[in-house]
């Protein structure tokens, strides 16, 4: 338990890393370890708030293993608001 604590901590409860980029764009990084929701929801929930008024997400899940590796360095967007707001 106190092992797990220290990974919940050391990840800041799962998300590592909240950033506002320039354009209104914000960057969140999950992992290295995501955690139950019953532990996880406050500190998702304060990074989903700082983010909220962005105009575009980057939801970088490298460091869950989520993802495989993507072949080259480009990425295209999970879904699109078409424009809209």
């Amino acid at each position: 338990m106190a092992e797990e604590r220290l990974t919940f901590d050391g990840s800041l409860g799962g998300v590592p890393k909240v950033e506002l980029l320039d354009g209104g764009v914000a960057l969140l990084e999950l992992g290295p370890e995501l955690f139950p929701p019953d532990r996880s929801a406050g500190p998702l929930t304060a990074a989903l708030t700082l983010v909220a008024p962005a105009r575009a997400l980057i939801l970088d899940l490298r460091a869950t293993g989520a993802v495989p590796p993507a072949p080259s360095r480009t990425s295209a967007p999970i879904c699109s608001t078409g424009g809209r707001t």
